[in-house]
């Protein structure tokens, strides 16, 4: 299982989230999910799984985006962060 990290700053719903060049294809993507920081409270979040779907994303979904991206169907703000868990064919039974 692979884990990326991004900080994508403040994205619109439905528009390209890129990832670095050093990143798995968006092929072998199973889970991905936005953490929001709760500015000025330490130690202080809340996590929104998202469910992986094909198409435009509706709120609270994910759609791959060629092999190097995703696209969110909900906002991103500035001080969320959106985190991206690669799960390998046969690694994870729910994959």
């Amino acid at each position: 299982m692979e884990v990326l990290i991004l900080v994508p700053g403040a994205v619109t719903a439905g528009t390209k989230i890129s990832f670095p060049s050093y990143a798995p294809p968006a092929s072998k993507l199973a889970y991905v999910a936005v953490v929001s920081l709760v500015e000025g409270t330490p130690n202080t979040f809340s996590l929104s799984a998202k469910t992986i779907t094909t198409g435009t994303p509706s709120s609270g979904e994910a759609a791959l985006s060629g092999t190097d991206g995703i696209v969110l169907g909900d906002d991103v703000t500035a001080s969320d962060l959106v985190i991206v868990v690669y799960v390998k064919k046969g690694e994870y039974s729910g994959a």
